[in-house]
Protein backbone atom coordinates (compact mmCIF):
# COMPACT_ATOMS: atom_id res chain seq x y z
CA UNK A 1 0.00 0.00 0.00
CA UNK A 2 1.41 3.54 -0.70
CA UNK A 3 2.49 5.53 2.10
CA UNK A 4 1.14 8.77 2.87
CA UNK A 5 1.93 11.60 4.58
CA UNK A 6 -0.57 14.31 5.30
CA UNK A 7 -4.85 14.34 5.63
CA UNK A 8 -6.32 17.65 4.79
CA UNK A 9 -9.58 19.42 3.99
CA UNK A 10 -9.76 21.92 1.41
CA UNK A 11 -8.00 25.21 0.96
CA UNK A 12 -10.09 28.51 1.66
CA UNK A 13 -9.37 29.11 -1.89
CA UNK A 14 -11.33 25.48 -2.98
CA UNK A 15 -14.23 26.14 -1.50
CA UNK A 16 -16.34 27.93 -4.36
CA UNK A 17 -14.74 25.68 -7.16
CA UNK A 18 -15.43 22.56 -4.71
CA UNK A 19 -19.33 23.55 -4.45
CA UNK A 20 -19.52 24.28 -8.03
CA UNK A 21 -17.92 20.68 -8.75
CA UNK A 22 -20.61 19.27 -6.28
CA UNK A 23 -23.40 21.14 -8.16
CA UNK A 24 -22.65 19.92 -11.50
CA UNK A 25 -22.05 16.49 -10.85
CA UNK A 26 -22.82 15.26 -7.43
CA UNK A 27 -22.08 11.80 -7.15
CA UNK A 28 -18.55 12.24 -8.30
CA UNK A 29 -17.56 15.84 -8.62
CA UNK A 30 -14.13 15.04 -11.03
CA UNK A 31 -16.76 14.11 -13.74
CA UNK A 32 -17.96 17.82 -14.02
CA UNK A 33 -15.11 18.38 -17.02
CA UNK A 34 -13.79 21.54 -14.78
CA UNK A 35 -10.59 21.20 -15.68
CA UNK A 36 -7.74 23.41 -16.68
CA UNK A 37 -5.79 22.67 -20.26
CA UNK A 38 -2.73 24.02 -21.60
CA UNK A 39 -0.90 23.12 -24.62
CA UNK A 40 2.68 24.39 -25.42
CA UNK A 41 5.25 23.79 -28.56
CA UNK A 42 8.68 23.75 -27.61
CA UNK A 43 11.50 24.26 -30.22
CA UNK A 44 14.34 22.79 -28.82
CA UNK A 45 16.65 19.53 -28.65
CA UNK A 46 15.45 17.52 -25.38
CA UNK A 47 16.80 14.78 -23.72
CA UNK A 48 14.00 11.98 -22.83
CA UNK A 49 15.42 10.71 -20.07
CA UNK A 50 15.76 13.95 -18.64
CA UNK A 51 11.95 14.73 -19.34
CA UNK A 52 11.29 11.78 -17.10
CA UNK A 53 13.40 12.75 -14.91
CA UNK A 54 11.93 16.14 -14.53
CA UNK A 55 8.33 15.39 -14.10
CA UNK A 56 9.34 13.01 -11.66
CA UNK A 57 11.17 16.08 -9.54
CA UNK A 58 8.15 17.98 -10.12
CA UNK A 59 5.57 15.49 -9.08
CA UNK A 60 7.79 14.54 -6.20
CA UNK A 61 8.05 18.40 -4.95
CA UNK A 62 4.60 20.28 -5.82
CA UNK A 63 1.68 18.67 -3.32
CA UNK A 64 -0.98 19.71 -5.87
CA UNK A 65 0.31 16.60 -8.00
CA UNK A 66 0.14 13.87 -5.06
CA UNK A 67 -3.59 14.72 -3.94
CA UNK A 68 -6.08 12.44 -3.61
CA UNK A 69 -9.42 12.65 -2.35
CA UNK A 70 -10.75 9.90 0.69
CA UNK A 71 -14.26 11.63 0.60
CA UNK A 72 -16.15 13.55 -2.29
CA UNK A 73 -19.02 14.99 0.25
CA UNK A 74 -19.08 18.45 0.95
CA UNK A 75 -16.62 18.62 2.98
CA UNK A 76 -14.48 16.40 1.60
CA UNK A 77 -10.82 14.89 3.18
CA UNK A 78 -7.43 14.50 0.87
CA UNK A 79 -4.33 12.88 1.32
CA UNK A 80 -1.11 14.09 0.49
CA UNK A 81 0.64 10.93 -1.15
CA UNK A 82 4.19 10.21 -0.36
CA UNK A 83 5.31 9.03 -3.62
CA UNK A 84 3.26 8.94 -6.79
CA UNK A 85 3.91 7.99 -10.31
CA UNK A 86 4.01 10.57 -12.52
CA UNK A 87 0.54 10.90 -14.71
CA UNK A 88 2.25 11.50 -17.86
CA UNK A 89 2.43 9.51 -21.33
CA UNK A 90 5.12 9.89 -24.08
CA UNK A 91 4.29 9.79 -27.75
CA UNK A 92 6.65 10.26 -30.30
CA UNK A 93 5.15 11.27 -34.11
CA UNK A 94 8.70 12.44 -35.86
CA UNK A 95 8.00 9.85 -38.53
CA UNK A 96 4.70 11.36 -39.50
CA UNK A 97 4.31 14.46 -41.56
CA UNK A 98 3.28 17.76 -40.93
CA UNK A 99 -0.73 16.95 -41.75
CA UNK A 100 -0.88 13.85 -39.62
CA UNK A 101 1.07 15.59 -36.85
CA UNK A 102 -1.34 18.52 -36.68
CA UNK A 103 -4.32 15.94 -36.70
CA UNK A 104 -3.11 13.52 -33.93
CA UNK A 105 -2.56 16.70 -31.88
CA UNK A 106 -5.79 18.29 -32.71
CA UNK A 107 -7.34 14.95 -31.06
CA UNK A 108 -5.39 14.36 -28.34
CA UNK A 109 -6.38 17.65 -27.75
CA UNK A 110 -10.15 17.40 -27.76
CA UNK A 111 -9.86 14.45 -26.00
CA UNK A 112 -7.82 16.21 -22.64
CA UNK A 113 -10.29 19.07 -23.00
CA UNK A 114 -13.38 16.71 -22.27
CA UNK A 115 -11.19 14.95 -19.39
CA UNK A 116 -13.14 13.45 -16.20
CA UNK A 117 -11.09 12.00 -13.06
CA UNK A 118 -11.18 9.83 -10.57
CA UNK A 119 -10.79 11.65 -7.81
CA UNK A 120 -10.98 9.00 -4.91
CA UNK A 121 -8.12 7.12 -7.43
CA UNK A 122 -6.14 10.32 -8.40
CA UNK A 123 -3.98 11.89 -9.01
CA UNK A 124 -6.10 14.21 -10.47
CA UNK A 125 -4.31 15.62 -13.46
CA UNK A 126 -2.47 14.11 -16.64
CA UNK A 127 -0.14 15.16 -18.88
CA UNK A 128 1.52 14.31 -22.55
CA UNK A 129 4.84 14.58 -23.97
CA UNK A 130 5.14 14.39 -27.95
CA UNK A 131 7.88 14.48 -29.65
CA UNK A 132 7.48 15.55 -33.11
CA UNK A 133 11.35 15.97 -34.18
CA UNK A 134 14.87 16.15 -32.69
CA UNK A 135 14.00 19.58 -31.94
CA UNK A 136 10.38 20.61 -31.83
CA UNK A 137 8.04 18.61 -28.90
CA UNK A 138 4.45 19.17 -27.86
CA UNK A 139 3.27 19.03 -24.24
CA UNK A 140 -0.31 19.08 -23.04
CA UNK A 141 -1.29 19.28 -19.58
CA UNK A 142 -4.97 19.14 -17.21
CA UNK A 143 -5.84 19.17 -13.99
CA UNK A 144 -9.12 18.89 -12.30
CA UNK A 145 -9.54 22.74 -10.56
CA UNK A 146 -10.68 20.15 -7.46
CA UNK A 147 -7.00 20.29 -7.20
CA UNK A 148 -5.69 23.48 -9.53
CA UNK A 149 -6.75 26.33 -10.57
CA UNK A 150 -6.41 28.37 -13.73
CA UNK A 151 -2.81 29.74 -12.98
CA UNK A 152 -1.88 25.93 -12.30
CA UNK A 153 -0.63 25.00 -15.78
CA UNK A 154 2.02 28.15 -16.49
CA UNK A 155 3.51 27.29 -12.87
CA UNK A 156 3.31 24.09 -13.85
CA UNK A 157 4.90 24.13 -17.10
CA UNK A 158 7.54 26.25 -15.67
CA UNK A 159 8.44 24.29 -12.81
CA UNK A 160 8.55 21.78 -15.55
CA UNK A 161 11.09 22.89 -17.59
CA UNK A 162 13.35 24.47 -14.81
CA UNK A 163 13.18 20.72 -13.44
CA UNK A 164 14.58 19.70 -17.17
CA UNK A 165 17.32 22.52 -17.32
CA UNK A 166 18.62 20.94 -13.86
CA UNK A 167 18.35 17.99 -15.12
CA UNK A 168 20.77 18.71 -17.99
CA UNK A 169 23.07 20.52 -16.34
CA UNK A 170 22.26 24.17 -17.67
CA UNK A 171 20.54 26.10 -14.42
CA UNK A 172 20.73 25.45 -10.64
CA UNK A 173 17.60 23.03 -9.04
CA UNK A 174 14.75 24.68 -8.72
CA UNK A 175 13.87 26.11 -4.98
CA UNK A 176 11.89 24.10 -2.92
CA UNK A 177 7.90 24.45 -3.66
CA UNK A 178 5.23 25.62 -1.02
CA UNK A 179 3.87 22.40 0.66
CA UNK A 180 -0.05 22.19 1.18
CA UNK A 181 0.28 23.02 4.84
CA UNK A 182 2.12 26.15 4.13
CA UNK A 183 0.01 27.47 1.60
CA UNK A 184 -3.50 26.98 3.83
CA UNK A 185 -1.96 28.45 6.43
CA UNK A 186 -1.16 31.33 4.31
CA UNK A 187 -4.77 31.73 2.82
CA UNK A 188 -6.36 30.93 6.14
CA UNK A 189 -4.32 34.23 7.55
CA UNK A 190 -5.71 36.35 4.89
CA UNK A 191 -9.28 34.96 4.54
CA UNK A 192 -10.04 35.43 8.29
CA UNK A 193 -13.83 34.98 8.26
CA UNK A 194 -14.28 37.50 11.16
CA UNK A 195 -17.42 39.03 12.24
CA UNK A 196 -16.89 42.51 10.44
CA UNK A 197 -16.04 41.12 6.94
CA UNK A 198 -19.32 38.31 7.22
CA UNK A 199 -21.21 41.57 8.33
CA UNK A 200 -19.46 43.17 5.38
CA UNK A 201 -21.00 40.52 2.50
CA UNK A 202 -24.97 40.24 3.86
CA UNK A 203 -24.75 44.54 3.41
CA UNK A 204 -23.57 44.20 0.32
CA UNK A 205 -25.00 41.00 -0.83
CA UNK A 206 -28.32 40.87 0.54
CA UNK A 207 -30.75 40.78 -1.13
CA UNK A 208 -29.87 38.42 -4.07
CA UNK A 209 -30.23 39.30 -7.22
CA UNK A 210 -33.77 37.88 -8.96
CA UNK A 211 -33.77 35.77 -11.67
CA UNK A 212 -31.25 35.33 -14.88
CA UNK A 213 -31.02 38.15 -17.47
CA UNK A 214 -31.35 35.53 -19.94
CA UNK A 215 -34.19 32.46 -20.63
CA UNK A 216 -32.16 29.45 -21.87
CA UNK A 217 -33.69 27.06 -24.10
CA UNK A 218 -32.87 23.44 -22.58
CA UNK A 219 -34.45 20.35 -24.00
CA UNK A 220 -33.70 16.28 -23.55
CA UNK A 221 -31.16 16.45 -25.82
CA UNK A 222 -28.99 19.72 -24.83
CA UNK A 223 -25.70 19.27 -24.80
CA UNK A 224 -24.40 20.84 -21.38
CA UNK A 225 -20.92 20.47 -22.61
CA UNK A 226 -21.22 23.02 -25.29
CA UNK A 227 -19.03 26.17 -25.60
CA UNK A 228 -19.33 28.85 -27.81
CA UNK A 229 -17.61 32.08 -27.41
CA UNK A 230 -17.84 35.83 -29.43
CA UNK A 231 -14.42 37.55 -29.46
CA UNK A 232 -13.97 41.17 -30.07
CA UNK A 233 -10.76 42.96 -30.64
CA UNK A 234 -10.56 46.97 -29.42
CA UNK A 235 -9.29 48.97 -32.01
CA UNK A 236 -5.53 50.44 -31.06
CA UNK A 237 -7.26 54.13 -31.27
CA UNK A 238 -10.02 52.70 -28.85
CA UNK A 239 -6.99 51.03 -26.03
CA UNK A 240 -5.51 53.79 -25.88
CA UNK A 241 -8.50 55.98 -25.15
CA UNK A 242 -8.72 53.40 -22.45
CA UNK A 243 -5.80 53.58 -20.98
CA UNK A 244 -6.21 57.62 -20.49
CA UNK A 245 -9.79 56.86 -18.81
CA UNK A 246 -7.69 54.02 -16.59
CA UNK A 247 -5.27 57.00 -15.84
CA UNK A 248 -7.66 59.47 -15.30
CA UNK A 249 -9.77 57.56 -12.28
CA UNK A 250 -6.25 55.96 -10.75
CA UNK A 251 -6.86 52.36 -12.18
CA UNK A 252 -6.73 49.94 -14.61
CA UNK A 253 -7.91 49.15 -18.11
CA UNK A 254 -9.95 45.79 -16.20
CA UNK A 255 -11.59 48.19 -13.80
CA UNK A 256 -12.35 50.52 -16.71
CA UNK A 257 -13.82 47.48 -18.77
CA UNK A 258 -15.49 45.97 -16.15
CA UNK A 259 -17.32 49.81 -14.96
CA UNK A 260 -18.92 49.18 -18.71
CA UNK A 261 -19.95 45.84 -17.88
CA UNK A 262 -21.94 46.82 -14.27
CA UNK A 263 -23.28 49.74 -16.71
CA UNK A 264 -24.75 47.14 -19.17
CA UNK A 265 -25.79 45.12 -16.48
CA UNK A 266 -28.10 47.98 -14.89
CA UNK A 267 -29.16 49.14 -18.73
CA UNK A 268 -30.29 45.34 -18.76
CA UNK A 269 -31.57 44.92 -15.42
CA UNK A 270 -32.98 48.55 -15.14
CA UNK A 271 -31.48 47.96 -11.14
CA UNK A 272 -28.67 50.75 -9.68
CA UNK A 273 -27.17 48.00 -7.86
CA UNK A 274 -25.04 45.02 -9.85
CA UNK A 275 -23.10 42.73 -8.66
CA UNK A 276 -20.25 40.55 -10.02
CA UNK A 277 -18.33 37.75 -9.42
CA UNK A 278 -14.32 38.21 -10.95
CA UNK A 279 -11.33 36.61 -10.48
CA UNK A 280 -7.64 37.90 -8.43
CA UNK A 281 -4.59 35.40 -8.67
CA UNK A 282 -4.78 35.16 -5.28
CA UNK A 283 -0.79 35.04 -5.39
CA UNK A 284 1.34 37.68 -3.66
CA UNK A 285 4.99 36.24 -3.29
CA UNK A 286 7.01 34.62 -5.64
CA UNK A 287 6.60 31.52 -4.41
CA UNK A 288 2.88 31.26 -4.18
CA UNK A 289 3.31 32.06 -8.01
CA UNK A 290 5.30 29.04 -8.70
CA UNK A 291 2.38 27.49 -7.29
CA UNK A 292 -0.01 25.28 -9.31
CA UNK A 293 -2.25 24.45 -5.71
CA UNK A 294 -5.63 26.46 -5.98
CA UNK A 295 -5.06 30.08 -4.62
CA UNK A 296 -7.03 32.27 -7.19
CA UNK A 297 -10.19 33.97 -5.05
CA UNK A 298 -13.40 35.26 -6.46
CA UNK A 299 -14.15 38.85 -5.03
CA UNK A 300 -17.95 39.82 -5.41
CA UNK A 301 -18.16 43.17 -7.12
CA UNK A 302 -21.13 45.12 -5.78
CA UNK A 303 -21.28 48.98 -7.74
CA UNK A 304 -24.67 51.29 -7.47
CA UNK A 305 -24.66 53.55 -10.41
CA UNK A 306 -27.40 56.17 -10.06
CA UNK A 307 -29.57 58.06 -12.46
CA UNK A 308 -27.39 61.49 -11.84
CA UNK A 309 -23.94 59.12 -11.89
CA UNK A 310 -21.01 59.48 -14.74
CA UNK A 311 -19.20 56.82 -16.27
CA UNK A 312 -16.10 58.56 -14.85
CA UNK A 313 -17.57 58.39 -11.82
CA UNK A 314 -18.52 54.54 -12.46
CA UNK A 315 -15.51 53.69 -13.27
CA UNK A 316 -14.29 54.99 -9.75
CA UNK A 317 -17.19 53.35 -7.59
CA UNK A 318 -16.20 50.02 -9.18
CA UNK A 319 -12.42 50.51 -8.58
CA UNK A 320 -13.57 51.35 -4.80
CA UNK A 321 -15.51 48.18 -4.81
CA UNK A 322 -13.20 46.09 -5.85
CA UNK A 323 -11.03 47.17 -2.96
CA UNK A 324 -13.22 46.72 -0.29
CA UNK A 325 -14.22 42.87 -2.00
CA UNK A 326 -10.67 42.38 -1.84
CA UNK A 327 -10.27 43.90 1.69
CA UNK A 328 -13.18 41.34 3.18
CA UNK A 329 -12.12 38.08 1.45
CA UNK A 330 -13.37 35.07 3.52
CA UNK A 331 -13.84 31.53 2.58
CA UNK A 332 -17.01 30.45 0.45
CA UNK A 333 -18.40 28.60 2.61
CA UNK A 334 -18.26 31.11 5.41
CA UNK A 335 -19.88 33.81 3.31
CA UNK A 336 -22.52 31.09 1.87
CA UNK A 337 -23.42 30.57 5.68
CA UNK A 338 -23.65 34.06 6.57
CA UNK A 339 -26.12 35.49 4.09
CA UNK A 340 -28.06 32.23 3.51
CA UNK A 341 -29.04 30.82 6.77
CA UNK A 342 -30.29 27.40 5.08
CA UNK A 343 -27.07 26.80 3.32
CA UNK A 344 -26.15 23.18 4.85
CA UNK A 345 -29.57 21.83 3.98
CA UNK A 346 -29.82 23.91 0.32
CA UNK A 347 -26.10 22.08 -0.75
CA UNK A 348 -24.55 22.39 -2.91
CA UNK A 349 -24.86 26.11 -3.66
CA UNK A 350 -22.98 27.84 -5.90
CA UNK A 351 -22.34 31.06 -6.18
CA UNK A 352 -24.41 31.83 -9.27
CA UNK A 353 -27.08 33.24 -7.02
CA UNK A 354 -25.25 35.76 -5.67
CA UNK A 355 -24.72 37.91 -8.38
CA UNK A 356 -25.83 39.17 -12.06
CA UNK A 357 -23.15 37.83 -13.43
CA UNK A 358 -19.28 36.68 -14.66
CA UNK A 359 -16.69 39.00 -15.42
CA UNK A 360 -12.58 37.96 -15.56
CA UNK A 361 -9.50 37.74 -17.26
CA UNK A 362 -7.47 34.88 -18.78
CA UNK A 363 -5.22 33.53 -15.99
CA UNK A 364 -2.22 34.58 -18.36
CA UNK A 365 -1.16 35.11 -22.26
CA UNK A 366 2.39 33.51 -22.94
CA UNK A 367 2.19 33.45 -26.38
CA UNK A 368 6.00 32.83 -27.04
CA UNK A 369 8.52 33.13 -24.66
CA UNK A 370 12.15 31.63 -23.94
CA UNK A 371 11.64 29.20 -20.25
CA UNK A 372 15.10 27.62 -19.36
CA UNK A 373 16.96 28.54 -22.63
CA UNK A 374 14.03 26.87 -24.52
CA UNK A 375 11.45 28.36 -27.18
CA UNK A 376 8.01 27.83 -25.99
CA UNK A 377 5.06 28.83 -28.03
CA UNK A 378 1.26 28.20 -26.66
CA UNK A 379 -0.74 28.03 -30.09
CA UNK A 380 -4.52 28.23 -29.57
CA UNK A 381 -5.87 24.42 -30.04
CA UNK A 382 -9.32 24.10 -29.72
CA UNK A 383 -9.16 20.20 -30.63
CA UNK A 384 -11.25 18.42 -33.23
CA UNK A 385 -13.14 15.38 -32.60
CA UNK A 386 -11.62 12.46 -34.24
CA UNK A 387 -13.18 10.91 -37.29
CA UNK A 388 -15.87 8.08 -36.32
CA UNK A 389 -15.06 8.83 -32.53
CA UNK A 390 -17.55 9.25 -29.79
CA UNK A 391 -18.49 12.74 -28.66
CA UNK A 392 -18.27 12.34 -24.84
CA UNK A 393 -21.18 14.47 -23.98
CA UNK A 394 -23.75 14.75 -21.50
CA UNK A 395 -27.38 15.54 -21.96
CA UNK A 396 -29.73 17.98 -20.07
CA UNK A 397 -32.59 15.39 -20.03
CA UNK A 398 -30.08 12.88 -17.69
CA UNK A 399 -30.09 15.39 -14.87
CA UNK A 400 -32.31 15.63 -12.00
CA UNK A 401 -33.84 19.15 -12.23
CA UNK A 402 -31.47 20.34 -9.27
CA UNK A 403 -28.28 19.19 -11.15
CA UNK A 404 -30.15 20.87 -14.72
CA UNK A 405 -30.65 24.54 -13.11
CA UNK A 406 -26.46 24.51 -11.95
CA UNK A 407 -25.61 23.63 -15.60
CA UNK A 408 -27.93 26.04 -16.92
CA UNK A 409 -26.31 28.84 -14.92
CA UNK A 410 -23.23 27.86 -15.16
CA UNK A 411 -23.41 27.59 -19.58
CA UNK A 412 -25.01 31.28 -18.97
CA UNK A 413 -22.78 34.13 -20.43
CA UNK A 414 -19.37 35.02 -18.48
CA UNK A 415 -17.56 37.82 -19.95
CA UNK A 416 -13.45 37.15 -20.28
CA UNK A 417 -10.74 40.12 -21.27
CA UNK A 418 -7.76 38.92 -23.02
CA UNK A 419 -4.58 39.01 -21.16
CA UNK A 420 -3.37 42.09 -22.98
CA UNK A 421 -7.03 44.06 -22.20
CA UNK A 422 -6.99 44.53 -26.23
CA UNK A 423 -10.43 42.53 -26.23
CA UNK A 424 -12.67 40.42 -24.61
CA UNK A 425 -14.87 37.17 -25.22
CA UNK A 426 -18.45 36.10 -24.57
CA UNK A 427 -18.28 32.30 -23.61
CA UNK A 428 -21.57 30.61 -23.36
CA UNK A 429 -23.05 27.56 -24.52
CA UNK A 430 -24.81 28.02 -27.65
CA UNK A 431 -27.24 24.97 -27.47
CA UNK A 432 -29.04 26.77 -24.91
CA UNK A 433 -28.87 30.40 -25.55
CA UNK A 434 -29.56 31.99 -28.90
CA UNK A 435 -26.16 33.31 -30.48
CA UNK A 436 -28.26 35.75 -31.80
CA UNK A 437 -29.32 37.24 -28.49
CA UNK A 438 -25.65 36.92 -27.27
CA UNK A 439 -24.52 38.51 -30.47
CA UNK A 440 -26.65 41.08 -29.50
CA UNK A 441 -25.79 41.29 -26.03
CA UNK A 442 -21.64 41.48 -26.96
CA UNK A 443 -22.59 44.33 -29.26
CA UNK A 444 -24.13 46.28 -26.48
CA UNK A 445 -21.41 46.03 -24.40
CA UNK A 446 -19.25 47.05 -27.00
CA UNK A 447 -21.65 49.91 -27.50
CA UNK A 448 -20.86 50.61 -23.42
CA UNK A 449 -17.27 50.78 -23.96
CA UNK A 450 -17.14 52.75 -26.78
CA UNK A 451 -19.22 54.81 -24.72
CA UNK A 452 -17.22 55.32 -21.72
CA UNK A 453 -13.81 56.02 -23.51
CA UNK A 454 -15.81 58.72 -25.57
CA UNK A 455 -17.97 60.60 -23.37
CA UNK A 456 -16.75 59.88 -19.61
CA UNK A 457 -18.76 62.80 -18.46
CA UNK A 458 -22.04 60.95 -19.87
CA UNK A 459 -24.40 60.19 -16.92
CA UNK A 460 -26.42 57.00 -16.41
CA UNK A 461 -29.38 58.85 -17.27
CA UNK A 462 -28.19 60.03 -20.02
CA UNK A 463 -26.86 56.87 -21.15
CA UNK A 464 -30.39 54.71 -20.87
CA UNK A 465 -31.77 57.15 -23.06
CA UNK A 466 -29.38 56.72 -25.75
CA UNK A 467 -29.67 52.86 -25.43
CA UNK A 468 -33.43 53.40 -25.54
CA UNK A 469 -32.89 54.97 -28.95
CA UNK A 470 -30.02 52.39 -30.01
CA UNK A 471 -32.89 49.41 -29.39
CA UNK A 472 -35.69 51.40 -31.39
CA UNK A 473 -33.73 51.78 -34.46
Amino acid sequence: MTEHVQSAGLLPAQESHWELMCGLSPDAPGASRFIVVDSRFIDSPMDHEAVKLAFADVTRRQDALRLVFDTIDYEPRMRIEAATEPQVEYLDLSALGTAAQHDRIAELVYWENNRSFDLLRGPAWHAWFVRLAADRHFLNVCLSEAIADGWATKALVEDLLAGYAAQVGTAAPPEPALSFAEMDAIQRSRMEPSGDRLEFWRERLLPLPDGSLFQARTTARTSVLTRDRIDVTFTPELLATLSRRAWQARTTVYMVLMAAYHALLSLETGQERTVLSTVTLGRASRRERRSPLPCTVDPYVVTTLTPGTSLHEAVRRTHAAMEEAMSNLVPYTSLARAINPAFDSQRPWPDSDLCHGNFYAAAFGDSDITLAGMRVRAPLLPGREPAGGSTPTLYAGTLPSAQQDVWTAYCGPSMEVYPERDGCALIYNGEMYAHEEMKSYMDSYLWVVEEMAASPETTMRELSERYALRDAR
